[in-house]
């Protein structure tokens, strides 16, 4: 006898489908999780590799220039990795004497966590990255294929003046057309004063160093580029402010600044280059 269908059971050959969430539901959750509410401070992010090395520097540089503008009740920072092989570590002893001769302190408290781009892009309003291979890995995880008619296309514009193909769209942006989330992510050395044109890199100090000498040097010279960006970032956060009532003015202002800066280069997927 026939098995009615109502009968069958089909539940293993049924995939269940998973979404990446959108950005803005990152609000919902962090108030069903009983955190606090979105702040109207300011939120600057520094971005290394491991966490634990040029971002712990540049935080704890980044607190002390902000301190100096007299700006800590209206911005605040976080330091992360893009990759996990450090998450939850303290900060490098190299980082930490290298702040030490510059008169700053990293927290005793602090450890490396890893880059989350859902949350991260929603809820940061600067993005700062050290290299282009940070470049590249927050805005692989936050890029993406522009959604069309006819399915997913790549969304590229050409840089005519350098010959390569930079990303136009990111998903974030494609779903949130006012979020301005790509806009978001700056080379952190685009904030150092009368820095060279087309210097961007803040090369990672640990790379080929095992200690001794050489690390030490490399580090040093390292926080010579991340001190001085992170006090012109702080400065430039100064001139926003000016004339900003609250918090929320000078978030808005920042926004629609940034949303006026070129986009930067980096490392673009052959999925998302132009012609491909």
């Amino acid at each position: 006898m026939p098995q009615a269908a109502d009968d069958l059971d089909v539940t293993s050959t049924v995939i269940s489908p998973s979404f990446r969430s959108a950005p803005w539901n990152q609000e919902a959750k962090a108030t069903l999780a009983g955190e606090p509410e979105p702040s109207s401070q300011t939120l600057v992010l520094f971005v290394s590799e491991s966490g634990v090395c040029r971002s712990a520097l540049a935080a704890a540089a980044f607190q002390a220039a902000i301190q100096a503008v007299g700006l800590e009740d209206r911005v605040r920072c976080q330091a992360v990795a893009t990759q996990s092989f450090n998450v939850g570590e303290g900060p490098e002893r190299a980082a930490v004497t290298a702040a030490r001769a510059r008169g700053l302190e990293i927290p005793p408290d602090f450890a490396a966590r890893q880059f989350d781009p859902g949350a991260d892009m929603a809820r940061c309003d600067l993005v700062l990255v050290m290299d282009k291979f940070t470049a590249s890995d927050v805005l692989r995880e936050a890029s993406g294929l522009a959604v069309g008619f006819g399915g997913l296309t790549p969304w590229v514009s050409a840089d005519a003046e350098q010959g390569r193909a930079n990303t136009g769209i990111t998903v974030f942006d494609s779903i949130d057309t006012e979020g301005r989330y790509s806009t978001r992510v700056r080379y952190l050395r685009q904030f150092q004063p009368d820095s060279p044109e087309g210097m961007t890199e803040i090369e990672d100090p640990l790379y080929g160093n095992t200690g001794g000498a050489g690390e030490a040097a490399a580090m040093s010279a390292a926080a010579s580029l991340i001190v001085p960006s992170c006090q012109g970032l702080a400065a430039f956060l100064a001139d926003l402010n000016a004339g900003c009532e609250d918090g929320a003015a000078l978030k808005a202002r920042l926004a629609e600044t940034v949303d006026g800066m070129q986009g930067i280069d980096w490392l673009v997927p052959p999925l998302l280059r132009a012609g491909t």
